[in-house]
């Protein structure tokens, strides 16, 4: 599974890329891949257990980034199609604000994460996370962009939570959501997109 979203972010055109694993499955990772050099691309690791969650991670990769903007891969997100590579090269051109890349799908089911909601002009208006009824047939992908101020929203989300597996995802992108920096872009009808990580998703294509 490793393999792709390292060729998701390959086809978004970023080469120094961070990996962040649990303990147990960190060393297969590094068995496998080494340093990258075989792909022409620089790898990291960074350990973390597994109830950091993904907010705690992008903490954990700002000293990885610097001041440089972020691009955030989770692994059970699948992502095939013609479009796809144009699709990640425009996402990856962020300089300010947030992009969340959305997938059109069925609404008999919750949606497996969050989903957005968009006015009639495209622009996004409300997020939630694993509402019990669709607001929207809008589901956010697992591939985020966003800007160098992420690190510090994501510390100051966490400061304020209790809850190991908490703030999520979705709380971070209604920060951007709030000021106006969101920008949400829905996937080409030729892009597949599954999250592996649970049946329902076989719909959302």
């Amino acid at each position: 599974m490793i393999y792709h979203p390292l060729s998701l972010l390959l086809l978004a055109g970023i080469r120094h890329i961070l990996i962040i694993a649990t303990p147990r499955d960190m060393p297969h990772f590094q068995r496998c891949l080494g340093g990258g050099a075989r792909w022409g691309i620089n790898l990291s690791y960074g350990l973390q257990p597994a109830t950091g969650g993904p907010v705690r991670a992008l903490i954990m990769a700002s000293e990885f980034t610097g001041d440089r903007p972020v691009a955030l891969a989770l692994g059970d997100h699948i992502f095939y199609g013609k479009p796809l590579p144009a699709t990640l090269r425009s996402a990856a051109t962020l300089k300010k604000g947030a992009r969340l890349l959305a997938h059109s799908g069925t609404q008999a089911h919750p949606p497996p994460g969050g989903v957005v909601s968009l006015d009639d002009r495209g622009n996004p208006v409300n997020l939630a996370e694993k509402p019990v009824g669709w607001a929207t047939n809008h589901a956010v992908t697992g591939l985020y962009f966003y800007d160098n101020t992420v690190a510090a929203r994501a510390r100051a989300l966490v400061s304020t939570s209790s809850h190991p597996k908490q703030p999520d995802l979705t709380a971070l992108n209604n920060t951007y959501l709030a000021e106006g920096t969101l920008a949400v872009e829905v996937l080409d009808e030729g892009i597949t997109w599954l999250n592996i990580d649970t049946p329902i998703s076989a719909e959302l294509r």
